[in-house]
């Protein structure tokens, strides 16, 4: 029987292969109580706790009275225990290894299920802890029974379409939701090879996807088991996800493929940094790492020899003293040595305090306070050391200003550049068209250039956060970069002089936090802009906290500004062509009504009574979705019941209908959605019947 002890007896076979059990806290079980189980479910508990005493021929017979459920002990208990630990920081997050739940129901068992596991933990966590709780079920099969507990209140699927799921549909709305506890139904029946499942998910995406969901509710995360029955899938879907849980690095996928002291750019800025990481206690938790300075070769990998001892006037925002120029040599090379140390293994990943900054510093010119280009040059030196000169590189650029120097460093498909910048159509620096959507890249770079150009409001971390979602992870994720380098720029901070900008602290964390889900990890931050002393190193400090495993904390995330998703929505126009994984959106439309069609002259006035918006189909009885016409104002079921509106329009020759499920109304003449004021007083009166209130007034 597919549901059987070897699952779990594979699972920490996995976890000891892998090393990973002696690095876990292990919880003993209780029993769950009659009181906790009733929290989901009904009366047939005295029926469950009959079974302890029943023989395996009485089990059997009990068991063919139920879908798909065989009887055996239970350990919903367990999964209240880890409830309690994570939400008083005993413990950070936890993983289940019990039998599956997610298909039990109230009054029944169901499916290989017998307790809802997840669903009692969730009333449980709500009653006792007074918390939000979101519940993520990745099991193959849908979690009906959970669906049901809650609802009150096709096959061949990859790791692509499960990532897509998540940054473009889950995130966004566990962002919005902001739960402070996070339940995983843990099902591995999803993965290539399972009997039941007929998917194609690798065990590695779950690791992803399991690290994705830690930047929620900071870090309290539990994953109880559900189903999965290749076993060696799913003991390495289960340990993929403990890494996570325990720090690791997410592994690669497969492809789909002496200035004034007014002065901005100061020392202030690193000492700073650099003070704040000492207080946080940060420092001891890194490894220092020994600079060098670039030498004048090096630096010929991106730039042109030049003379960097004329007079700064002669230079677009760039002041110049003597020691200038071993500053910006000991800039590239501190960051030559973090890369270095990334690649070789030495460390996970790395954060270079370092200044003046690079991202404006062009190949034959030095621009913005920025002599040499920090970042490319990296880029230019990974490839060089990791003797891979193919080696995929991805900079993500989130300074407020355009890094034209880094945009214009490259015109390669291995090097992928992402800028998230303030644009405000071209007026704010470095004012160049070059930074707007359109500029997609040339050459073999083409569609390796993407432009995040805010133009118009103060945006903030709910603005960067779905541009992450939208574009940022999903290009990325589909570039499959082997090294992410941050151009990290903190002048979109809140109080920053020059960014005018309103992203947090706890922002920059949450962009770290899934920037770590590329490349294993491998993460190199560069410090570039940033000139509010205090957001600069708050910021820094907390990126560098969670580069070290902490997870981010929590963000307030209201919806974005309505510019923010006009630019989001271009960069998704110019660069769907060159990207798969934004193609989604094709399949995602939104309708657009008519404001006139010629067919409205068939609306009536409404009857006496009002709309009932509760009555069911006339014709079969059904209350699922149902319509009415506006000219006789008889209620039938939808084409997709059983289809006697459509029926109705065709032979009572009435065309114009109101539906009870949205308050759209529908044409069948015009075959389309249409929205003109003749509708409002029909619409109006089926929103007072449905919700208690009218809709705004007409304009």
């Amino acid at each position: 029987h597919p549901e059987c002890p070897e699952r779990l007896q594979r699972i920490m076979e996995e976890l000891e292969k892998q090393e990973l059990l002696s690095r876990c806290t292990r919880i003993q079980p209780r029993e769950a109580t009659d009181k906790e189980l009733l929290l989901v479910h009904q009366m047939y508990v005295d029926l469950m706790r009959s079974t302890q005493a029943m023989t395996e021929a009485e089990l059997r017979s009990l068991s063919e009275k139920y879908d798909s459920v065989y009887l055996h002990p239970l350990a919903v208990g367990s999964v209240l225990q880890l409830v309690d630990r994570v939400l008083s920081s005993e413990l950070r997050n936890g993983f289940a290894l019990v039998p599956p739940g997610h298909h039990a129901q109230r009054d029944q068992a169901n499916g290989f299920s017998v307790f809802n596991n997840v669903a009692i933990a969730a009333r449980y966590a709500q009653t006792k802890h007074r918390i939000n709780v979101l519940i993520v079920d990745w099991d193959v099969h849908h979690g009906q029974g959970i669906q049901y507990s809650f609802q009150d209140d096709p096959t061949g699927m990859t790791d692509a379409d499960y990532i897509a799921a998540f940054y473009h549909l889950l995130l966004p709305v566990a962002y919005e939701f902001q739960p402070e506890l996070v339940l995983v139904s843990a099902g591995f029946d999803s993965t290539e090879g399972d009997p039941k499942g007929e998917m194609c998910v690798s065990p590695q995406c779950f690791q992803l996807l399991t690290r994705l969901l830690m930047s929620i509710a900071e870090g309290r995360i539990i994953l109880a088991l559900e189903g999965g029955y290749n076993l060696s899938q799913t003991a390495e879907g289960a340990a993929a996800c403990v890494k996570a849980l325990l720090g690791g690095a997410c592994p690669p996928l497969s492809s789909p493929t002496a200035p004034s002291n007014h002065h901005p750019e100061q020392p202030n800025r690193i000492s700073k940094i650099y003070s704040q990481h000492q207080q946080l206690g940060l420092e001891q938790r890194c490894e220092r790492l020994e600079v060098r300075l670039a030498t004048e070769e090096e630096l010929l990998m991106c730039h042109k020899p030049r003379d960097l001892f004329k007079l700064g006037e002669e230079f677009n925002s760039i002041f110049l003293n003597n020691q200038s120029y071993e500053c910006a040599l000991m800039a590239a090379g501190g960051c030559f040595r973090a890369v270095e140390a990334v690649l070789t293994g030495q460390v996970s990943n790395s954060v270079a305090i370092v200044r003046p900054p690079g991202h404006h510093a062009e190949k034959d010119f030095p621009c913005g306070f920025c002599l040499f280009n920090t970042a490319a040059l990296t880029a230019r030196y990974a490839q060089k050391v990791s003797n891979n000169p193919s080696l995929r590189v991805m900079i993500l650029d989130w300074d407020v200003h355009h890094g034209n120097g880094t945009q214009h460093m490259f015109e390669d498909d291995d090097v992928l550049y992402v800028s998230l910048h303030r644009y405000d159509n071209g007026s704010f620096f470095p004012s160049s068209s070059d930074a707007a959507c359109d500029k997609v890249g040339v050459a073999r770079g083409e569609g390796f250039n993407v432009n995040v150009a805010w133009s118009g409001g103060r945006m903030g971390d709910a603005d960067y956060i779905a541009a992450f979602h939208q574009v940022v992870m999903p290009i990325a994720t589909e570039f499959n970069p082997d090294l992410v380098l941050v151009s990290a720029g903190f002048d979109a901070a809140r109080g920053d002089p020059l960014g005018g900008y309103n992203v947090t602290p706890e922002g920059y964390a949450h962009f770290t936090h899934l920037l770590l889900t590329l490349a294993s990890g491998k993460l190199v931050m560069i410090l570039e802009g940033g000139y509010n002393l205090t957001s600069i190193s708050e910021s820094m400090a907390l990126c560098t906290s969670v580069l070290l495993g902490d997870p981010p904390p929590s963000i307030l995330s209201p919806p974005p500004h309505h510019s923010a998703v006009a630019t989001i929505n271009e960069v998704i126009r110019h660069h769907a062509p060159f990207w798969k994984s934004l193609r989604i959106h094709n399949t995602l439309f939104v309708v657009d009504p008519l404001p006139w069609c010629p067919h409205l002259d068939s609306v009536k006035p409404l009857p006496p009574a009002g709309l009932d918006v509760f009555k069911p189909c006339e014709d079969c009885g059904s209350e699922m979705e149902n319509w009415v016409c506006l000219t006789c104002y008889k209620v039938f079921c939808g084409r997709y019941v059983n289809e006697h509106m459509v029926i109705h329009g065709v032979t009572a020759e009435h065309p114009v209908v109101l539906s009870y499920a949205d308050l759209s109304v529908w044409c069948y003449l015009c075959e389309s959605y249409v929205h003109n004021q003749i509708l409002f007083e029909a619409k109006n009166a089926a929103h007072w019947a449905k919700f208690g209130e009218e809709v705004p007034p007409w304009t």
